[in-house]
């Protein structure tokens, strides 16, 4: 049979856009009994569309695969249709919203929830319901609170640190909901678990912030914790009377020469007046400094030679 013979899904089993494939019909099924006598025998039967082991059922089946629109446009039974924006213009006959509006059974309010469309290994919520599993069936109780040290059956876990990160939000979740309705069942869909007990709940929630916390450390490897109860701190301020000097008043007017006279002892050492007032500035600045020093570090102990 060539492509162009081959049967098509919507020709077999199609209710969505053939109505006949919704509707009944009689199926006559003819014997000759015993004497030689010919009987027709009818039967009423909704549309099949395909028996169990027929070539109908295995036309179907790759005409599904080749040509159905969600399961087959990335080629021969490869889904390929992932998420995308509401306003996408991907060249694809079937698209999936990144987002999607929630309301829970009881609730009047809606919420946006992001769709998570990793696979199934991957997916935070699946891993988050196997690890509250695990911390109650794969761990005795007197290892549970090092579920998640390395070797432990937690560590699968915890050696990938932005799984670890995204846990925190599905222990929030849980807190608020249980905030909102304390009656309300912790309910773990992927592991088929209605009713997680609170106590196990409450118990993998210490062990996950200590674990947390146990992650940043300062250079003498043990946890860094901020104190709530810490006070600001001033450092005391120690008053000196160099830090009280203050520069010499500057004289009014012009000085008498404009060099400082010759120095008997030394010949031909002339400074100008500016450079000398800049100088005692420099000598008041290192006393400022050096009375600082010694405030830092305590009382200087002066020591006379014998």
């Amino acid at each position: 049979m060539t492509s162009q013979e081959r049967s098509h899904y919507s020709d077999i089993y199609d209710p969505g856009n053939n109505p006949t494939h919704v509707g009944h019909r009689w199926i006559r099924d003819e014997e000759i009994l015993p004497d030689g006598k010919p009987v027709t025998y009818k039967r009423f039967s909704h549309y099949e569309g395909y028996g169990s082991k027929t070539q109908e059922k295995m036309d179907f089946i790759n005409s599904i695969n080749q040509d159905h629109p969600l399961w087959s446009p990335g080629g021969y039974g490869k889904s390929g249709n992932h998420l995308c924006c509401e306003n996408s213009v991907e060249g694809k006959s079937l698209r999936f919203n990144e987002s999607s509006r929630v309301r829970v059974i009881g609730d009047s309010d809606e919420s946006e929830e992001k769709i998570d469309g990793s696979d199934r290994y991957s997916r935070t919520s699946w891993n988050f319901s196997r690890m509250l599993c695990d911390f109650v069936e794969k761990c005795s109780k007197d290892r549970r609170d090092t579920f998640f040290d390395e070797g432990c059956p937690g560590s699968q876990w915890s050696e990938n640190k932005e799984l670890m990160e995204d846990f925190r939000r599905m222990f929030e979740w849980i807190l608020d909901m249980k905030k909102t309705d304390p009656g309300k069942k912790i309910c773990l869909s992927d592991q088929t678990i209605r009713d997680y007990p609170m106590v196990h709940f409450n118990h993998a929630l210490r062990v996950y912030n200590d674990y947390m916390d146990s992650l940043y450390v300062n250079d003498l490897g043990k946890p860094f914790k901020f104190n709530p109860e810490a006070i600001v701190f001033v450092p005391s301020v120690i008053k000196s009377p160099a830090l009280d000097k203050r520069p010499p008043i500057k004289p009014t007017g012009y000085p008498p020469n404009k060099n400082r006279p010759r120095s008997t002892s030394v010949r031909d050492t002339m400074l100008p007046w500016n450079l000398c007032e800049e100088s005692d500035k420099r000598i008041l600045e290192l006393d400022r400094k050096l009375q600082m020093l010694i405030n830092l570090h305590g009382p200087v102990v002066c020591a006379q030679q014998i």
